[in-house]
């Protein structure tokens, strides 16, 4: 990966193949808005912060994308919007995206919510799976029951399986109002950095 800062507001980032190959997925699907890219653009944005000292301060960004001809090799452009009429066009773009997608959620309205959360017999076990799953960075920790529960994407559940119980979503609710919360959001990324595997 290659960090540029372009303007105080705008940044651009080259990821490489290498970079599609440690995420496992291709540049395509990179530039599909899927919970996967977004954890992977999040991480990217933390990187780009360290590297130029770009910082998003939960502005509104607008994302361009330019993929090379072989799809070897992906840029993006991200800019801050921060001035009214980029915001007021931000907005208009924004309504319209929301439309789509309200309209697309009727249609999956029907499909069962997937499957969030694993339970955990042991703290050495949530240990083993935050490191076992390095590509993870966001998810929620409780503890209920002499028991930990960590709520993460839907596609690391697989994954996450081998190492405790998927609990359905049902379960995921009565969690979420009785446990304990032990870390929220940076769960994963949290428990390799204070605790050793």
């Amino acid at each position: 990966m290659k960090f540029e800062l372009l303007k105080y507001n705008k940044i651009k980032v080259i990821i490489e193949e290498g970079d599609f190959a440690k995420w496992g997925i291709s540049a395509d699907e990179m530039v599909k808005n899927s919970p996967h890219t977004r954890e992977i653009f999040f991480e990217l944005l933390r990187e780009a912060e360290k590297e130029t000292g770009f910082s998003c301060n939960n502005a509104r960004l607008v994302v361009e994308t330019a993929v090379q001809a072989n799809k070897s090799e992906l840029t993006l452009f991200v800019t801050k919007v921060d001035n009214e009429e980029e915001r007021a066009l931000f907005d208009k773009i924004s309504k319209a995206e929301k439309l789509q997608g309200e309209k697309k959620e009727k249609k999956e309205e029907k499909k069962a919510a997937p499957s969030t959360m694993v339970e955990l017999e042991s703290f050495e076990d949530v240990i083993k799976m935050c490191y076992a799953m390095r590509e993870c960075f966001w998810g929620s920790l409780y503890s209920y029951r002499d028991k930990y529960y960590m709520v993460m994407l839907p596609h690391y559940i697989p994954r996450a399986s081998e190492f405790g119980a998927v609990c359905g979503e049902k379960y995921r609710t009565i969690i979420e109002e009785h446990a304990k919360v032990i870390i929220k959001n940076t769960a994963f990324l949290t428990v390799r950095n204070k605790f050793e595997e």
